[in-house]
C-alpha cells in the first residue's frame, strides 16, 4: 500500500512506484511511434495498474485489489486524448 500513496517509495534493490510507472509508459510511448494501428502488451499486475494510475489518477490500492488475474483493459489513444476501459468481464 505505501507503494501507491508514495510514488518514491523503494525496497532495498528495488524501483520506485514512478521509476516503474514511468518504464511502462515509455514502452507505450514507444509503441505509438510505430506505424502499428493495434498493439497488445502484456505485464504483471502491479505494473499495470501504474500505467493505468498514469492515464486514470483516481486507480489506487483499492482498485489494483480488485483486479483479476487475469485481467484485461483497453487503452485507445487518438489525438492526445485517450481512454480506458476494462474489459475482461
Amino acid at each position: 500500500m505505501a507503494s501507491f500513496e508514495d510514488m518514491d517509495f523503494k525496497l532495498p534493490g528495488g524501483e520506485s512506484t514512478a521509476e516503474a510507472a514511468n518504464r511502462g509508459i515509455e514502452v507505450i510511448n514507444e509503441l505509438l511511434d510505430t506505424s502499428a494501428n493495434n498493439i497488445v502488451i502484456v505485464t504483471h499486475g502491479n505494473l499495470l495498474s501504474l500505467i493505468i494510475r498514469n492515464f486514470k489518477k483516481e486507480f489506487g490500492f483499492n482498485e489494483w485489489k480488485e483486479m483479476k488475474n487475469p485481467d484485461v483493459f483497453e487503452l485507445i489513444i487518438e489525438n492526445d486524448k485517450f481512454s480506458i476501459d476494462r474489459i475482461w468481464k
